[in-house]
C-alpha cells in the first residue's frame, strides 16, 4: 500500500510540476493538490501556502498571501473544493487576490 501511495503522489507532482507551467499556476496548483490531500497530520494549508510561496518567491515573480479581507472568501472557495474536487474557482480567486508581486 505505501508503495502504490508513493507513485500515486509521485505521479501527481511530477503533473504539476510540468516544465511548461508558469510559476503561479504550479505554486497555486501544489497549494490546491496538497491542500486538500490532507498529507499532513496538521496545517496543511500552512504547509502548501508556505511551499507555494516558496515556489513564487524562488522564480521571482511575488509572493502568495490571503490577505485578512479575502479570507472569508478564501475559506469559502476552500470548501467548495474539499467538497467536489473541482479547485478551478479557488485558484482563479488566489492568482487574482492572493498573489501580491515583489517590489524591489
Amino acid at each position: 500500500p505505501q508503495i502504490r501511495l508513493y507513485e500515486t503522489v509521485k505521479g501527481a507532482l511530477e503533473a504539476i510540476l510540468r516544465p511548461d507551467k508558469t510559476a503561479p499556476g504550479i505554486a497555486l496548483d501544489v497549494f490546491a493538490w496538497g491542500a486538500r490531500g490532507q498529507f499532513f497530520w496538521d496545517g496543511n494549508k500552512r504547509i502548501c501556502l508556505i511551499i507555494a510561496y516558496k515556489i513564487m518567491v524562488c522564480q521571482g515573480v511575488g509572493m502568495v498571501t490571503i490577505q485578512d479581507k479575502s479570507m472569508e472568501r478564501f475559506i469559502e472557495l476552500l470548501l467548495h473544493y474539499y467538497n467536489d474536487g473541482d479547485g478551478s474557482e479557488l485558484k482563479l480567486f488566489m492568482y487574482e487576490s492572493a498573489i501580491q508581486g515583489i517590489t524591489a
